[in-house]
């Protein structure tokens, strides 16, 4: 996942990678169940 992240960074200097807003999502949404599950518990 992260070598995917860097992968887009780099070439989105070229043009805008279409990997990089559904990879965002599915961390922000992990980032989330690490918050919100321990908060709920």
């Amino acid at each position: 996942m992260h070598a995917l992240s860097a992968l887009a960074l780099a070439s989105s200097e070229t043009h805008v990678p279409v990997v990089a807003p559904a990879e965002a999502d599915g961390v922000l949404g992990l980032l989330w169940l690490v918050i919100a599950l321990p908060l709920a518990g």
